[in-house]
């Protein structure tokens, strides 16, 4: 079990390395403008991945930037990205890429000209290379001889890194937190 235990602590390790030491700065703060410049943030994802659109959804609404999600029912994704504008975004989360749903959406998105970020973990795959600007996440777990599992870790950690680094850019972020902690605390 420890020699186990050892083995995933490594791959997450690598994870984080392989996911966050691959993104142009360049890149990073194209995708950075485009999110603080949105009026509205549409996060999608499905099936495994979509705590990782919740999650977003909460951290960019707690520093003031107006984000949802639509809980995986594909009528109100598709009526939500046809309501996007110009000014919006939409983020796509998918481990493979491939999601039927979730391209349609993409191509949603582009024909009403919306940038569209996508992070998965196969820059070739058809999402990817239909979104404006993608990040890859690392994965590197592997369960059995040579079957690989998508691990939700490398790409909490761009959600968190983007979070991270938007309140970076705008330091009175973090009094928005203050508030929105106080609300909630009480």
């Amino acid at each position: 079990m420890q020699a186990a235990l050892a083995q995933i602590e490594k791959n997450k390790i690598d994870e984080l390395h392989a996911t966050l030491g691959q993104i142009s700065t360049e890149k990073l703060e194209k995708i950075l403008t485009i999110i603080e410049k949105s009026r509205i943030i549409q996060i999608s994802a499905e099936g495994d991945t979509y705590p990782l659109a919740a999650d977003a959804v909460y951290k960019f609404n707690q520093i003031d930037l107006l984000a949802f999600a639509s809980g995986g029912n594909v009528e109100t994704v598709d009526a939500q990205t046809m309501n996007l504008e110009m000014n919006n975004c939409l983020i796509v989360i998918s481990n493979s890429g491939e999601s039927a749903p979730l391209l349609k959406e993409v191509k949603l998105a582009k024909q009403n000209k919306i940038k569209v970020l996508t992070i998965t973990n196969n820059p070739d795959s058809p999402i990817a290379l239909a979104g404006d600007y993608h990040l890859k996440t690392g994965v590197r777990q592997t369960i059995l001889e040579n079957q690989y599992y998508f691990s939700r870790v490398a790409a909490f950690t761009i959600i968190e890194a983007l979070f991270l680094l938007l309140i970076k850019r705008d330091e009175k972020r973090i009094e928005k937190i203050k508030q929105h902690e106080k609300i909630v605390s009480s």
